[in-house]
């Protein structure tokens, strides 16, 4: 989503002394606005995640809108990542993307849900929050848990790895969170090396 960055610079030593001095104190609150909105587009991860959006919940037929995001984030109704797609009470998405690892340290992912969600890597699936979220009620004796944080831990090799992620939203409010870290790195640097996959669903290799 584009954001228009506007300063806006209050004239400066016009009227009293007093108000010469709230007029650069003004500016300079405008500067600094300014600068920090500045700073979080230039430090936003990029958009290096490939979304197909299907308005049905079973990820059947063609994607009805693919386009490029920054994270696998979202809420449902209040979202961002579904601004430019139908309101339907019903959906499912895939998302994409590439993690190009130099070594092979363990990947950690943790998936926050409230529908269904599965992860995989390089075509294995690693999370599915239904089957979690059904042994974890049963090890409790309770009700499904709604909005747990579920972290799996994935022994990966050197090498680039696509990452998938399939999510049903059936009805009602929703949410999505994946968050990916390494020992010594959180998911902030992660999410900046991420690659773009090709439209077919493929890392480059190189």
């Amino acid at each position: 989503m584009r954001r228009a960055l506007w300063l806006k610079f209050l004239p400066v030593g016009t009227g009293s002394e007093g108000g010469g001095e709230l007029g650069r104190a003004a500016t300079v609150a405008s500067l600094v606005a300014a600068l920090t909105l500045l700073f979080c587009a230039v430090h936003a991860p990029p958009k290096n995640w490939l979304l197909d959006y299907y308005p049905n919940p079973n990820l059947e037929g063609d994607a009805a809108v693919r386009a490029w995001v920054r994270r696998a984030n979202f809420e449902v109704p209040a979202d961002t990542l579904l601004s430019r797609v139908p309101d339907r009470p019903d959906f499912s998405l895939r998302m994409q993307s590439c993690l190009s690892l130099s070594d092979a340290p363990e990947l950690a992912v943790r998936l926050t849900t409230e529908d269904r969600a599965r992860f995989y890597v390089d075509g294995k699936l690693v999370v599915d929050s239904e089957e979690l979220a059904a042994q974890q009620a049963q090890s409790r004796g309770k009700k499904k848990p709604k909005n747990e944080a579920r972290k799996i831990h994935v022994e990966l090799g050197p090498g680039v790895h696509l990452l998938t992620l399939e999510y049903r939203h059936t009805s009602g409010p929703g949410a999505l969170r994946v968050q990916l870290s390494q020992p010594g790195e959180l998911d902030k640097r992660l999410q900046s090396r991420m690659q773009r996959p090709t439209l077919d669903g493929r890392c480059d290799a190189t």
